[in-house]
């Protein structure tokens, strides 16, 4: 790590503990899962970082990132650790065994403090300097979802997962009756208490807890604002588009399912 970075870690560290003891809750959780991310995460964070650095010292919030590392079989698990080296701001989580995206992000809600709390991917296809237009919008709402849309796709992802993502989304509409257009943006943002009364209604582990997130946010009349966000499509996917687009649509059908039963 050269010397440039090193002083870009320590000095964000230091604006988010403000030089005392770990806080028993901070003002931003910002949650990632983690699972063969060894090629990507390591830039992500050092962007992450580097805007919690400026963030930080204009609002004077306090934060905290929480890294669910998921049962990889390559150096994400080290990676992710060099961080938290020369930041305490930084904590790594670990599993042996895969939970799934959903299972990963559950159990970082466990450990986090955070009166807002953030999803973000660990693959650096969002910005992290759009943040604030989430903290914002749950000022009035209890969560904020990011929307993505063609003319803000840079580079844009190969057109089989844009035909995939429409279908998925299409059908979640249909299912739902829902007005959201994009489930799937790794892009969210919670007051801590709505997320809090919705993950004990969620059973989902996989990919697909975007969606059910969302449903289950509908069936409880919570507010949800819409966030256009920025995308950049960053090659090495996890996501194997047949496959795990035919789980996460029979997993919707289980959803509906359950949210009817639910009703009844």
């Amino acid at each position: 790590m050269n010397l440039s970075r090193f002083s870009t870690l320590w000095s964000v560290c230091l604006l988010s503990t403000h030089g005392h003891p770990i806080a028993s809750s901070v003002d931003i959780s910002i949650l990632i899962p983690a699972h063969n991310e060894a090629s990507r995460i390591g830039p992500f964070l050092e962007e992450l970082l580097a805007f919690l650095k400026d963030f930080t010292h204009k609002s004077g919030a306090t934060s905290e990132v929480i890294v669910e590392e998921d049962g990889s079989s390559d150096e994400t698990l080290e990676v992710a650790k060099r961080f938290t080296i020369t930041c305490d701001a930084i904590r790594v989580l670990h599993h042996n065994r895969r939970l799934g995206k959903g299972g990963a992000l559950k159990a970082a809600f466990k450990e986090s403090r955070g009166k807002a709390v953030v999803f973000m991917d660990a693959d650096g296809a969002y910005r992290p300097s759009e943040i604030p237009l989430f903290l914002k919008a749950l000022e009035t709402s209890d969560m904020a979802i990011g929307i993505r849309s063609l003319t803000r796709m840079r580079p844009r992802p190969p057109i089989r997962r844009i035909v995939a993502g429409l279908a998925f989304n299409l059908l979640f509409r249909i299912l739902f009756r829902s007005h959201v257009h994009d489930t799937q943006a790794g892009f969210k943002a919670f007051r801590r208490g709505a997320l809090q009364a919705l993950l004990p209604s969620i059973g989902t582990n996989g990919f697909e807890i975007d969606a059910e997130i969302i449903a289950k946010a509908q069936y409880h009349d919570l507010d949800l604002v819409k966030v256009p966000i920025s995308y950049s499509y960053v090659h090495g996917s996890n996501i194997k588009v047949i496959r795990d687009g035919l789980v996460m649509a029979s997993s919707l059908l289980r959803i509906r399912k359950d949210t009817f039963l639910r009703r009844r």
